[in-house]
């Protein structure tokens, strides 16, 4: 291509590349001091033309992504996070990941500032200060020290990293909850899309946009029954079930509260109580998914044009 100047179209801001700009800088060099002066890369004047082209480059990719941030759609990074700010939203952090774990010891052996670790080399921290009991154990949380989906299956954290006198060993019987990496970009934006129903005239989008803001939330869906007979899914006649992964019940709780159509029974196994300006309580009934394995069956089959490596000795 040819250079241009930075131009902002229907389709957005366009910018030349840097080869575009180093290319007509050597252009103007040879209209001013004559063709036949000598720019290869070797030269020191083709050195400079090279930082200027960089500098120009640098500068209109700058103007670039400031455009950019003036919406959701093209903005990224902390540009995004103002964007959204708009819709009262901000980019969830990471959360680390957390296990029970049981300390073994000495009965009545103090720890302080306890960090276990497990066996892939992370470190957590246990709940600070913890007694060790009668029994010569306790419970006690540990909480990974690297934000993020840090796994642990049973008995994997497994090793005292601050030995205390006393303390001779720990375990986790369960496995540890997963935490979760900072919101990305793509996710921020389709959080930020389904926000703007929160204040629409349909209820059931308005719910689905509270409970989307709802801190820690990773998945959901809302299924709604208008019918006068239970549906296929079980739902009773008039009423609705929400099914969330993640977030606090409360949380959770207030939303549906916050949204939910007036007169619409609830379905679900978890019942959040929620008070109203006047002291009213109002439960509000949601579910938790279950986790179900699955087989998958892959089966290969050699096509026409199948090409087989063969040993030839070497």
């Amino acid at each position: 291509m040819t250079y241009f100047a930075p131009v902002i179209t229907n389709t957005g801001m366009s910018i030349p590349s840097y080869v575009d700009i180093r290319d007509q800088l050597i252009a103007d060099a040879q209209t001013i001091f004559g063709s036949d002066i000598y720019l290869e890369p070797n030269t020191q004047d083709y050195q400079w033309i090279a930082t200027v082209a960089t500098k120009l480059y640098d500068s209109f990719l700058t103007a670039q992504a400031v455009y950019n941030s003036r919406g959701p759609a093209t903005a990224i990074g902390p540009g995004l996070d103002v964007i959204v700010g708009v819709n009262g939203i901000k980019r969830k952090a990471g959360t680390a990941s957390t296990a029970t774990v049981t300390l073994i010891g000495t009965p009545n052996t103090t720890i302080t500032n306890g960090i276990v670790g497990d066996v892939n080399g992370n470190n957590w921290s246990i709940t600070s200060p913890t007694t060790i009991s009668s029994t010569g154990t306790v419970t006690a949380l540990a909480t990974c020290q690297t934000v993020g989906p840090i796994t642990a299956g049973p008995g994997e954290i497994n090793r005292i990293v601050t030995p205390t006198l006393g303390w001779t060993g720990v375990t986790n019987p369960a496995a540890a909850v997963t935490g979760t990496m900072t919101e990305t970009d793509a996710s921020l934006r389709a959080r930020q899309a389904m926000s703007t129903a929160q204040p629409s005239q349909a209820i059931i989008e308005g719910l689905n946009g509270a409970i989307a803001a709802v801190s820690g939330v990773k998945r959901f869906v809302v299924y709604e029954n208008y019918t006068d007979t239970t549906d296929s899914n079980g739902i009773p006649r008039h009423s609705i079930a929400v099914i969330v992964e993640g977030g606090a019940d409360q949380d959770i709780g207030n939303a549906i509260y916050n949204r939910k159509p007036p007169g619409t029974g609830m379905l679900g196994n978890i019942s959040v109580p929620v008070t109203d300006r006047y002291n009213s309580i109002s439960n509000m009934l949601f579910s938790r998914p279950t986790s179900v394995d699955i087989d998958v069956t892959i089966n290969v089959k050699q096509i026409s044009g199948y090409t087989q490596k063969h040993d030839d000795g070497d």
